[in-house]
């Protein structure tokens, strides 16, 4: 399915594009406070301590990750229009 965010209401576009990013990070946001339930109240302090940080690091991977998919979607759609202003 290929929807066309060029057309519409810019606000309602935006929406539709930002939700499944937000809705994934609270899924980050929950495993995060999954883990240090769980090592805080079995694991001991230690284990509680070393979750809270690698979650700076795994955001800092998020964050690049984030960036080079934009970077390559960027890219890819300027490839994909030239051919169809070039074909066009």
């Amino acid at each position: 399915m290929i929807t066309d965010m060029t057309e519409g209401e810019p606000s309602r576009v935006l929406w539709k594009f930002t939700v499944p990013m937000l809705i994934s990070v609270m899924f980050q946001q929950f495993y995060n406070v999954a883990d240090s339930v769980v090592a805080g109240k079995f694991v001991g302090v230690n284990a509680l301590a070393a979750v809270g940080a690698s979650y700076a690091i795994t955001m800092i991977f998020m964050a690049v990750a984030t960036g080079l998919n934009i970077g390559c979607s960027v890219v890819v759609c300027y490839f994909c229009f030239c051919i169809i202003y070039v074909q066009g």
